[in-house]
């Protein structure tokens, strides 16, 4: 049977692997995993409020040359809100809790360690082996926040036109 070069068995190695792997800030790891799952959802949340195209869906107006539930969110951050803005907020608390309640514990954690909160927590049991129970609200305030900057970031031939007309 050929030895590894240390000539350790696995489980030595496995144990002395955990035991460097849990000598390192668990920081960075958590985020890197975390920013590729908002990376996901967001593209997942956008392409759901993209798919909000019926015109009884529209609350813009026919007139607004406008084609999706996306794009008037997209206009009302990148000019005001309208008085219809709860409607939307509503509607995206709606799909953000539906993607949180597919979301493993451990995505749901590794969401929750890019918040205040959970970068508190993490800072404050970074010896524990204590698992935290994550807070949906701050999660979902995390979702919403990342969602609404890509919406005042994203641009499109008809978002111009409307902003334009409503400048």
């Amino acid at each position: 049977m050929k030895r590894n070069s240390t000539d350790k068995p696995p489980q030595a190695l496995q144990s002395e692997m955990e035991q460097i792997v849990g000598e390192l800030p668990r920081k960075p790891f958590y985020e890197a995993r975390a920013e590729r799952l908002v990376q996901r959802l967001m593209r997942r949340l956008i392409a759901a409020l993209r798919e909000m195209n019926h015109p009884s869906m529209l609350l813009s107006g026919q007139d607004s040359g406008l084609k999706t539930v996306w794009e008037e969110i997209c206009v009302q951050r990148q000019g005001e809100e309208s008085y219809e803005w709860h409607a939307y907020e509503r509607t995206l608390c709606v799909l953000i809790n539906g993607e949180l309640d597919e979301l493993s514990h451990d995505e749901e954690v590794d969401l929750w360690f890019l918040t205040q909160e959970g970068s508190d927590w993490l800072s404050e049991h970074e010896e524990d082996e204590e698992h935290p129970e994550p807070n949906d609200s701050e999660t979902e305030d995390l979702l919403s926040n990342r969602l609404l900057s890509c919406a005042g970031d994203y641009t499109n031939r008809r978002i111009r036109a409307y902003v334009e007309r409503h400048a």
